[in-house]
C-alpha cells in the first residue's frame, strides 16, 4: 500500500493498493549467422603473436563475417570500417573468457557444446541459427566514378566531384534501363533483383551496377577556371577512382541507400585528397574473394591501370588486409587484377565459358576422392575468336585455358595470348626454334609450352613423362598431389593430340581413377548443355590414353606470393 494524492489535487490523501504486475520483456530476435562466419567461429585461427580482437561484422541481427584486428599491423578500426560495404557495421566481438565489446558477444565454448559457441546480446544469451538461404537475400549496389585532373585543375575537380556527389538524387540502373528517383521506381527494381527464385540458396552476393545522377543544378554560380600551359611542357594527369558498395535487401529504402552511397563516396573523396598530397593517383577498388562472405573496398595510392611495380607499392597494405580478413598468405587475392570488374572498365569481357566442369555429375568411382583445379578458368577450344585452328591448335587452346587461370587468379595482368603471340614467345625463348614457326600451323607440345610459360610469366612448370598410355594409372598419386598442393590446370600432350586436365577422382585402395578432361577439339558455339552432353568436358577412364603413345603432362607450379 502506498500513499498518493487525490485526483482533484486536494491536500487530502487516499490509500489504495497497487497490483504487482510483471511486464514481460520484449523477445530477443534470433541471431542469424552466415555459413562463412559459422565456419570461422567453429574453427578459429591460431592465436596471433600480438594482441588481437576478432570482430563480428554484419547488419541488423545477421552476422555475415568475422575480421581480425591486430595492434602491430598498423591497421586501425577506422581502416576496417572504411573497407566494409555500406550498411555493414561491427556488431560485437568474439571472446573465450566471456567478455567482449559491442552489443553482440560471441563466446567460444570449449566444452561439449556441439555448436561450439554461444551468442549474447548484452548479458542475455540468445539463440542463433545458420542462414538457410546463404547470402542470396543481399545485393550489392555499386557506383564507380573516374576522374582525371592536372596539377592546376585538381582542387577544382575535387570540389566539383564532392558537389556532384552531395547533389545526386537519382540512380541509373543500366541492366534495367531505369532511372530510379523515388521509392516507387526503387521497388520496381527490387522486384527484378529479388524476384528470381533461382538466385535463392546461392552463397554469393550479386553486384548491381548503378550510376549517380543529379536532378537539380546547384543554385550558386560557378566561376570558370582558366589554366595556361606553356608550350614545350607536359602535364602528368592525376587519376582519381571512387568505388562505393552498399548492401541492400528487399526491405531497404531508396532514400537510405542513396544516403549511404553519398556517405561512402564522400569519405573516399577525403581519402583521395590525402593520397594526392604524396602520390600521383588515388584508387578505391572493390574485391570479392571466394573465401569471404562480403565484398571489401581498399584505398590505394596508385592508378587503377598502373602496370609495373604497382603491386610492390601495395604489398604491405595487402598483407595487412590478408591478416585482417583471414585470407591465405600464399596466393594473390587483393591485387588490381583480382578486382571486381565494372562494366565500363572491363576491357577483357569474353564470351568464353567459365568453369564448365561445375555442371558435371560425379565421376562414378566408388570410394574415390576428387582432386580438382583450384580457381576460375575460361574454356578455350577450336574456332574461337574467329580464328580457324582446326586440326592443329589444340595445344595452343589448352595453353590459353591455363593462361586464363593465371589471369583470373591475379598472377598476371597480361592478356590471354593469341596463337601468333605464343609462337613469337617460343621463338624468343628457344634459340633452336626456327622463325618460320611464327604464323604457321605447326604443332607444339608440353615441353614447348613449359618454355613459353617460364618466358612470358616467369612461372615454372614441371613435366611428368609417361612412357606409355598404359602406365598413366601409375601416376595417379602424383597427379592427386599436384591438384591438392598446386591446383593449376594441366596440359596433356601425347600422340597427335593435346588435352586439358582439370582433376582426377581416385580410389587409393583399389587404384581406380577417372580423369576430368577439358577437350579443346570442340568446334561449336558456347552452349554449356551441348558441351556437357557431347562429352567435351567430362570424366574419362584410362582408355583415353593409348598404350602405343607416350605422354607429357605439363604441371604449372603455383607461385607462393600475395
Amino acid at each position: 500500500r502506498r500513499r498518493r494524492r487525490c485526483r482533484c489535487h486536494c491536500p487530502y490523501s487516499r490509500h489504495y493498493p497497487i497490483p504487482n504486475v510483471t511486464v514481460p520483456a520484449a523477445p530477443r530476435r534470433r541471431m542469424l549467422v552466415s555459413p562463412n562466419a559459422a565456419s570461422r567461429l567453429h574453427s578459429p585461427p591460431a592465436s596471433p603473436a600480438s594482441p588481437a580482437s576478432r570482430l563480428l561484422i554484419g547488419a541488423g541481427n545477421e552476422i555475415l563475417d568475422t575480421v581480425v584486428l591486430r595492434e602491430k599491423d598498423g591497421l586501425t578500426r577506422a581502416d576496417l570500417l572504411a573497407s566494409f560495404p555500406g550498411g555493414v557495421e561491427v556488431l560485437g566481438e568474439v571472446s573465450k573468457q566471456g567478455s567482449g565489446g559491442g552489443e553482440v558477444r560471441c563466446v567460444i565454448d570449449e566444452g561439449d557444446d556441439a555448436k561450439g559457441f554461444k551468442m549474447f546480446r548484452g548479458r542475455e544469451e540468445v539463440e542463433w541459427e545458420e542462414m538457410k538461404d546463404g547470402l542470396s537475400k543481399w545485393k550489392a549496389v555499386r557506383v564507380v566514378i573516374n576522374r582525371k585532373a592536372d596539377f592546376q585543375t585538381l582542387p577544382y575537380v575535387l570540389q566539383k566531384l564532392h558537389e556532384d556527389v552531395e547533389a545526386s538524387e537519382s540512380l541509373f540502373a543500366p541492366n534495367e534501363s531505369r532511372v530510379i528517383h523515388n521509392q516507387e521506381e526503387w521497388m520496381k527494381c527490387q522486384k527484378t533483383w529479388f524476384g528470381k527464385k533461382e538466385t535463392y540458396g546461392t552463397k554469393r552476393i550479386e553486384f548491381l551496377e548503378t550510376y549517380l545522377m543529379r536532378n537539380k543544378r546547384p543554385t550558386n554560380f560557378e566561376a570558370p577556371v582558366v589554366s595556361f600551359i606553356r608550350r614545350g611542357t607536359s602535364t602528368i594527369p592525376h587519376r582519381i577512382r571512387l568505388d562505393a558498395v552498399v548492401l541492400v535487401n528487399e526491405e531497404s529504402k531508396f532514400k537510405d541507400t542513396l544516403v549511404e552511397l553519398r556517405r561512402k563516396l564522400s569519405a573516399q573523396i577525403l581519402a583521395a585528397e590525402k593520397h594526392l598530397k604524396t602520390s600521383q593517383d588515388s584508387t578505391h577498388v572493390s574485391f570479392y574473394p571466394i573465401s569471404l562472405a562480403l565484398p571489401l573496398t581498399m584505398s590505394l595510392p596508385i592508378s587503377f591501370n598502373e602496370v609495373g611495380d604497382a603491386e610492390s607499392k601495395t604489398l604491405s597494405l595487402r598483407r595487412k588486409f590478408h591478416i585482417a580478413y583471414q585470407l591465405p598468405m600464399d596466393r594473390p587475392i587483393l591485387r588490381l587484377s583480382n578486382a571486381v570488374a565494372f562494366r565500363e572498365n572491363d576491357k577483357s569481357t569474353s564470351s568464353k565459358l567459365l568453369n564448365v566442369h561445375e555442371n558435371l555429375r560425379l565421376s562414378g568411382v566408388e570410394g574415390g576422392k576428387p582432386y580438382l583445379v583450384d580457381g576460375d578458368y575460361l574454356y578455350s577450344h577450336y574456332m574461337q575468336d574467329g580464328f580457324n585452328d582446326d586440326g592443329w591448335g589444340c595445344a595452343y587452346r589448352t595453353f590459353q585455358t591455363i593462361c586464363s587461370w593465371l589471369k583470373l587468379q591475379g598472377y598476371t595482368t597480361l592478356p590471354i595470348p593469341s596463337h601468333r603471340e605464343i609462337q613469337t614467345a617460343l621463338v624468343a625463348c628457344d634459340e633452336n626454334q626456327n622463325k618460320s614457326l611464327i604464323g604457321s600451323r605447326q604443332w607444339i607440345g608440353a615441353v614447348e609450352l613449359q618454355n613459353v610459360m617460364q618466358y612470358r610469366y616467369g612461372i615454372p612448370a614441371r613435366i611428368l613423362f609417361v612412357q606409355s598410355g598404359a602406365d598413366v594409372g601409375s601416376k595417379s598419386r602424383e597427379l592427386a598431389k599436384h591438384f591438392e598442393t598446386q591446383g593449376t590446370p594441366v596440359m596433356i600432350g601425347g600422340g597427335y593430340l593435346a588435352y586439358g586436365l582439370l582433376g582426377i577422382d581416385w580410389n587409393e585402395d583399389t587404384g581406380e581413377c577417372k580423369y576430368l578432361i577439358l577437350d579443346p577439339h570442340y568446334k561449336g558455339s558456347e552452349d554449356i548443355k551441348k558441351i556437357i552432353k557431347g562429352g567435351w568436358c567430362g570424366w574419362k577412364d584410362a582408355s583415353l590414353f593409348k598404350s602405343e603413345n607416350f605422354y607429357n603432362f605439363c604441371l604449372p607450379q603455383r607461385p607462393r606470393e600475395i
